[in-house]
């Protein structure tokens, strides 16, 4: 099974029980801080707990000059084309079979 996949499952385990706990709580303090009618907190319940979460597309893990996070589609490695050259490899021992190669030029601990 997937991560998404598994996810999907999680959320939807977990909605009904949201809805549930929150809804009746919602509700009572809308009426009760008289934002609304009873009719008018049961629409907003609604509308939150029911409606469908739209898909988690992946954004591009990359930061703007103004070091907020980008919002185009990640194509690559997590990051759009423009913030490409951000993306930095995972660092680690290489595992040949079953040994670890460790890098060249590093002093190991005695």
């Amino acid at each position: 099974m997937l991560d998404s996949e598994y996810g999907k499952l999680i959320v939807e385990a977990v909605r009904p029980i949201n809805r549930e706990y929150y809804a009746d709580k919602l509700k009572y303090w809308i009426v009760k801080s008289d934002i609304g009618t009873e009719r008018n907190a049961e629409l907003l319940t609604k509308k939150i707990f029911d409606e469908q979460v739209p898909e988690n597309k992946e954004i591009c893990k990359g930061r703007l000059a103004t070091s907020m996070r980008c919002t185009k589609p990640a194509k690559c490695n997590g990051y759009c084309g423009f913030h490409q050259k951000q993306y930095k490899p995972p660092v680690g021992s290489n595992v040949n079979g079953n040994r670890i190669a460790r890098p060249q030029n590093v002093p190991t601990l005695l």
